[in-house]
């Protein structure tokens, strides 16, 4: 099995692996996704803070409220 993606991505600022599964399908795990907030509030553009690595995720919280 090879991992195809990890760490953060853009919107929802969820922490994730990404493979392949043995009969092609593509599976993605994933933790910590930002839920909507009171009055339908989203966290900032500015604080997505992508990353390349579970590594880096762990090593660059994002903050726990916006």
């Amino acid at each position: 099995m090879q991992i195809t993606f990890e760490g953060r991505k853009g919107a929802g600022c969820n922490i994730g692996v990404e493979f392949h599964d043995p009969d092609g399908y593509q599976v993605e795990l994933y933790c910590n996704m930002d839920q909507i907030g009171p009055n339908n509030r989203v966290r900032p553009t500015e604080q997505f803070r992508r990353v390349s690595s579970l590594e880096e995720a762990r090593d660059n919280p994002l903050p726990a409220t916006w």
